[in-house]
């Protein structure tokens, strides 16, 4: 299923790292919290479990996400090998098969190759649990492509 113009303009504003140069908008605050920087740091590694911070709200887990992001930039990760996701968004939310959908456009018309070719794909799903059958989207997700989520 095609992914409509304006779900991949919502998602191009979501993912300003994908212009050259690569920038974090919101830019985020340098302090960080010692959790973030270990998941910081275990996505880094060869594939491993997929990744998932919940706590109440305004704690600073999408926060945490934007530092991720800088600190993968940072260390020489490609922008456009970066996909990120929030599904407080109705758009977003309310597409039929929108995780499979955009990471399928994302890989074809942001990343230019296969999820299998090159460095390791970035995917960060924030407000997940608002998407219908949140959890059979990602175990897809995460069994069928080596990314990092």
């Amino acid at each position: 299923m095609p992914l409509a113009d304006e779900t991949a303009q919502v998602l191009r504003d979501l993912n300003p790292w994908w212009a050259t140069p690569p920038v974090v908008r919101p830019d985020p605050p340098a302090f960080q919290r010692p959790l973030v920087a270990e998941i910081s740091t275990r996505l880094r590694r060869p594939k491993t479990l997929i990744e998932v911070v919940r706590g109440p709200r305004q704690v600073g887990k999408t926060t945490g996400i934007y530092q991720i992001i800088r600190d993968l930039i940072g260390s020489g990760r490609r922008g456009t090998d970066i996909l990120f996701l929030r599904f407080d968004l109705e758009l977003l939310r309310e597409e039929p098969g929108i995780l499979r959908t955009a990471f399928r456009w994302f890989t074809e018309e942001v990343r230019r190759r296969p999820a299998e070719d090159g460095p390791p794909c970035y995917v960060f799903l924030d407000e997940v649990h608002k998407l219908r059958r949140w959890s059979d989207e990602v175990k897809h997700l995460g069994d069928t492509f080596p990314v990092r989520m």
